[in-house]
């Protein structure tokens, strides 16, 4: 009987030939043996389905289950920014990317405040498309120096 990381192996194996940014997100995603049996059945539920869509609904998933609050998400920006994002988002991430949200000049609780409004987004379209997606009404305002100094 295969064990979990042998699972995760094989259906890794699936993804080779597929742009790098699915097989790290597939690689970041399947973390326990439960995201490798959702990835399985959402997978091969229907044999003409795309590894790609079973990513994106275990991603998705994932970011329906996150409950994490502000204010965890701000103790964890303190701690460590790369980690706390990958957290809210729900994918990997690297330097460049938290320089890109630096850049931007969204604060963090703006962001976290989108993040979990619009799920289906990453964090980069997120960021991107800011404008396109952002309510002020939903905004928290004003931002506190501390936060300032996180991003």
């Amino acid at each position: 009987m295969k064990n979990f990381e042998e699972y995760k192996k094989d259906l890794l194996e699936l993804l080779e030939g597929y742009n790098q940014f699915h097989q790290d997100m597939a690689a970041y995603l399947l973390d326990t043996e439960e995201d490798v049996d959702y990835f399985q059945r959402e997978f091969f539920a229907n044999i003409e389905d795309n590894p790609l869509e079973a990513i994106y609904k275990l991603r998705i998933k994932k970011r329906e289950d996150n409950k994490m609050e502000l204010s965890e998400f701000l103790t964890k920006c303190r701690k460590d920014k790369k980690m706390a994002l990958e957290h809210l988002s729900q994918e990997p991430l690297n330097h460049v990317d938290v320089e890109r949200l630096k850049e931007s000049d969204i604060s963090l609780s703006e962001l976290y405040s989108m993040s979990m409004q619009h799920k289906k987004y990453t964090l980069l379209s997120l960021i991107r498309d800011w404008n396109i997606v952002k309510d002020s009404r939903l905004m928290k305002k004003p931002i506190t120096i501390e936060e300032k100094l996180m991003i």
